[in-house]
């Protein structure tokens, strides 16, 4: 008996977890492009704010996809931090729904959502369709695995040992926060942890207070999942992650000093006995549940989960301003935060691809920002001779390096997954983009290394080959702005301005060869600087041949 317990409690919370993530990815599919525009069109107003974080996050069931979203944003400049924590107060609410909807008593719909939304989801033509049949066979395999938990949860009421252990969480309320924090971090996902609290409380294994101070430590356990997945990330993400921690973190703490009183107004607007439990077959009929179930519990819980977010962003969205200052206070900027590490990329995110093809897009637009600044600092070297222009381009080669291998694994992970012809074919031009950015930058520290030769050597170059250089690289930095600015705008229609700069560069460079062959003919010329001259001239032509193969995967060109 006890053996098929715990078979029924690690299938149905296996369940319960694959249908949250089915059915979230299913709703992100559908509602994507319309999130990431109302998200780029918040405006200072903290309530609106509040209210797009709450209504994102209840659509598409996931705050953490909401909190990515909200990190690329604030990088891209379309977003303030303050204006990011007032949709993650909202995400806090938004997420609430999910407990909301397992509080009503449909699991007998669970098996009936999973064979209508799988017949949807095979055999409908209409992509938008076929994504709410993948979300409603999520939301059938939850409610299953839901099911499935509270059948397991009632035998265990007769296990002296694990109830002596669930007893200490209604005894020592603190003890019932650090497990909820800890279920939350485990599972990764503070909606999953609140289901297994339902189901527990449901099965009468715990206690209407301690399942309530559970959910209040999984509030915080969710912050803490999203702080661990900031390590290594750039400081704005380190500063949302610690906002969000502190949030919740001192919400919770005023909820647990004020503990009593917070029961007496969730009772009060809530209907219905928490503590009741059916006792016979004939009262568990009348109740809708089963004997040894607590009916009230679960909507309690949910509505304890719903006041809380609620109240704790009335209670804090006056004080913004001291919560941005204390997230910026314990994450202070760094020298080469913003340059050295990704600012876009979630690994976390490699499974629903159309969030990571726009994550990879912005941080392949900032590795062609870095390239096109490394050919202007080596440029500037080599006719200016800034010594400090050398130093940084050797730096933002490294940078260049590290966003070619990220971006390249990536997108290798998001090919790996069930994707179709359209995101397979924007993965093929993005990589054959990532790869001659990255060549671009090599051929800017080639030009910086022989301008570096050119300074060391003290070798000589005509009035006439200065002027070439001047020419040939005023046009290759062009082509580079042209590709760089496409990239940015995600704009192929650059055919013939990419033609015609690619046919000049051509024109110039073997012009300019046959030109330097003449100098050093007649003499005006050392070899040694010859040498040099040629070898840049051949760069500056690759660099065009790098960008007109940029073009080309912009354009669709294979």
């Amino acid at each position: 008996m006890f053996e098929k317990t715990i078979f029924y409690l690690i299938g149905g919370l296996g369940l319960f977890l694959l249908g949250m993530r089915i059915m979230s990815e299913g709703l992100q599919k559908v509602a994507r492009e319309r999130i990431r525009r109302i998200l780029a069109a918040l405006t200072n107003n903290r309530l609106m704010g509040v209210l797009v974080g709450a209504s994102i996050t209840a659509i598409i069931q996931s705050s953490s996809a909401t909190t990515v979203m909200l990190v690329g944003f604030v990088n891209a400049g379309l977003m303030s931090l303050a204006q990011a924590v007032t949709v993650i107060m909202g995400a806090n609410i938004g997420t609430t729904i999910t407990a909301q909807i397992i509080a009503f008593k449909i699991t007998k719909y669970a098996l009936p959502c999973i064979g209508v939304g799988m017949g949807i989801w095979l055999f409908s033509r209409w992509r938008r369709l076929s994504y709410l049949g993948e979300a409603l066979v999520g939301f059938g395999l939850l409610f299953f695995g839901l099911h499935l938990m509270q059948e397991a949860a009632v035998p265990l009421r007769s296990n002296a040992q694990v109830m002596e252990v669930l007893t200490t969480f209604s005894a020592w309320p603190m003890a019932a926060v650090l497990a909820g924090a800890l279920l939350t971090v485990l599972v990764q996902s503070s909606s999953a942890s609140v289901g297994i609290t339902l189901a527990l409380a449901t099965g009468g294994l715990i206690t209407y207070p301690a399942a309530v101070a559970m959910v209040l430590g999984e509030n915080i356990g969710t912050t803490i999942t999203a702080n661990l997945a900031s390590v290594g990330t750039n400081l704005t993400a380190r500063r949302t992650a610690r906002a969000h921690f502190l949030f919740n973190c001192f919400g919770v703490a005023y909820i647990l000093l004020a503990f009593p009183w917070y029961f007496k107004l969730v009772n009060w607007l809530t209907p219905g006995d928490p503590t009741l439990i059916a006792q016979t077959a004939q009262q568990a009929l009348s109740l809708g549940v089963g004997v040894g179930e607590a009916p009230y519990v679960a909507r309690h819980i949910a509505n304890a989960h719903t006041y809380f977010n609620v109240l704790n962003t009335l209670v804090f969205l006056p004080l913004m301003p001291f919560l941005v200052k204390a997230a910026e206070r314990i994450s202070p900027a760094r020298p080469g935060d913003e340059a050295e590490r990704l600012v876009y990329l979630d690994t976390r995110m490699v499974d629903t691809p159309a969030i990571a093809m726009e994550q990879a897009r912005q941080e392949t637009t900032r590795m062609a920002q870095f390239a096109s600044e490394m050919y202007q600092d080596a440029v500037a070297y080599l006719l200016n001779e800034d010594e400090a222009r050398h130093e940084e381009v050797t730096r933002k080669e490294e940078v260049v390096d590290v966003l070619h291998k990220e971006i390249t694994d990536f997108l290798v992970g998001v090919s790996q997954q069930s994707i179709g012809p359209t995101i397979s074919g924007q993965i093929r031009s993005m990589m054959r983009i990532v790869n001659n950015l990255e060549k671009i930058g090599d051929h800017a520290e080639y030009i910086s290394k022989l301008a570096q030769r050119k300074v060391d050597q003290r070798l000589p170059f005509s009035p006439s080959a200065t002027k070439h250089l001047e020419q040939i690289s005023d046009v290759a930095g062009r082509f580079v702005t042209l590709v760089t600015t496409a990239i940015e705008e995600n704009n192929p229609n650059i055919a013939e301005e990419a033609d015609r700069l690619e046919t000049e560069l051509d024109q110039m460079e073997s012009m300019m060869r046959d030109d330097n062959i003449k100098r050093l003919k007649e003499g005006t010329s050392q070899v040694e600087s010859g040498m040099v001259f040629n070898d840049l001239l051949s760069t500056f032509e690759k660099i065009g041949d790098q960008s007109y193969n940029i073009a080309e995967a912009l354009m669709g060109k294979k």
